[in-house]
């Protein structure tokens, strides 16, 4: 784990967690890890405080505070995404109190990671392999108490590093769909997570479930591209006319796009900023890899991975007819992982194509929306995203067996 920053959130030796009802009880110990995938120009330390509250490190005077400063959202499941669409049943509340291994890491020309000129798709899902590979070796060998081999992963991801995520997935999808066509058993073979996808089962880690924060596998909503010309107006900021935080936050509100840059967005004018780095004798600078992550906007887009993966369906088509196959049908939803969607209600990344999405590459996914929450809706409602989380994962716990 040495190319990609992270930070690693062991459970307390007494953890405590919040419940829905505001109390704080004691939580047990999953032997199953979350490892958290931020989006865009984020960083690990955006999840600190979803990692603090979900390993049970959260203070108790804390959690307090929190149940009586924020009423939890409601939470249900989208209308066009139940049973009868083929999804999962409404998502229950956890039935005893869990704390979870935390991991969050940041993505090439992220955070404290190395810079790249390769950001892509593929590019990210290869960071995807590498931190979970070095994260379970890790994990064997100074886990205390000593961790399960392979390691039960939970995966948690936002916004391009769902779309990371998803990529990573479907793209071992398709190929393990290519060799059955291109290679059919003479007799039926059930393929499970054991005895299918490689990535998502192997000897170092198996993943047990995936949430998908906010994020569908399909086009960007036309709402991005402010944030496109939000991120290109980054570099015409005069590092060397500006010393601190705070001037360079006046200078885009003067600067910059008038449409974006206005007091009503300065929490995204922040979070943007936050990856300036100051220094006592030298102009700050940029801690992500600006221009390489400008250049790599459009290869980081599922329309750019799943014209990869049309390609390779094209192929295998081709090959197809070439060997005398059958045509071969469309590559099935990705089926070895339980899949659980949460969206903003109010995200522009909510729509009933993106939803509709979801159900065509996954299998029984659990799509749920949350009240008065947009695309950040882990930030804006941290509270009621936790205890949704919480949900969500013993509910892959049950599935998977760890509990």
């Amino acid at each position: 784990m040495q190319r990609l920053g992270h930070r690693l959130f062991p459970p307390p030796a007494a953890p405590r967690v919040l419940t829905g009802t505001g109390h704080v009880l004691p939580a047990a110990c999953s032997s199953a890890h979350l490892v958290f995938m931020h989006g865009l120009l984020g960083a690990h330390r955006n999840f600190a405080s979803v990692c603090t509250a979900m390993s049970g490190a959260q203070a108790e005077e804390s959690l307090r505070a929190e149940a009586a400063r924020e009423p939890l959202k409601a939470v249900a499941c989208a209308p066009d995404c139940d049973e009868a669409a083929g999804c999962r049943p409404r998502l229950e509340p956890a039935a005893a109190p869990r704390a979870y291994p935390c991991a969050a890491f940041d993505w090439r020309c992220h955070g404290d990671s190395a810079h790249t000129p390769d950001v892509s798709l593929d590019g990210l899902a290869d960071d995807v392999s590498d931190f979970l590979t070095s994260y379970a070796a890790a994990q064997a060998v100074a886990g205390t108490p000593p961790s399960p081999s392979p390691l039960p992963l939970i995966l948690v991801a936002h916004s391009m590093g769902a779309l990371a995520l998803m990529h990573w997935m479907w793209k071992a999808h398709v190929e393990l769909w290519r060799d059955r066509v291109l290679h059919p058993s003479p007799t039926p073979v059930a393929t499970t997570a054991a005895s299918g996808n490689p990535l998502v089962a192997n000897a170092a880690y198996r993943v047990i479930g995936v949430v998908l924060i906010d994020t569908a596998p399909a086009a960007r909503p036309s709402s991005f591209q402010d944030t496109r010309r939000l991120i290109e107006y980054l570099r015409r900021i005069p590092l060397e006319a500006v010393r601190t935080r705070a001037e360079a936050e006046t200078w885009l509100l003067q600067n910059g796009p008038q449409d974006i840059c206005t007091p009503a967005n300065i929490w995204l004018l922040r979070y943007q900023l936050s990856n300036l780095t100051f220094t006592r004798d030298a102009p700050p600078s940029w801690k992500v890899g600006l221009d390489e992550i400008i250049s790599g906007l459009d290869h980081i887009s599922w329309c750019d991975g799943g014209e990869a993966v049309l390609a390779t369906r094209r192929r295998v088509e081709s090959l197809a007819r070439a060997q005398g196959l059958p045509p071969p049908s469309p590559p099935p939803p990705l089926h070895e992982v339980p899949v659980y969607c949460i969206f903003g209600a109010t995200s522009p990344y909510n729509t009933p194509a993106s939803r509709a999405a979801v159900r065509q590459h996954f299998a029984a996914p659990c799509v749920v929306e949350m009240a008065d929450s947009n695309h950040f809706l882990f930030m804006m409602q941290k509270r009621t995203f936790v205890h949704t989380l919480q949900s969500m994962c013993y509910a892959v716990e049950r599935a998977g067996g760890t509990l």
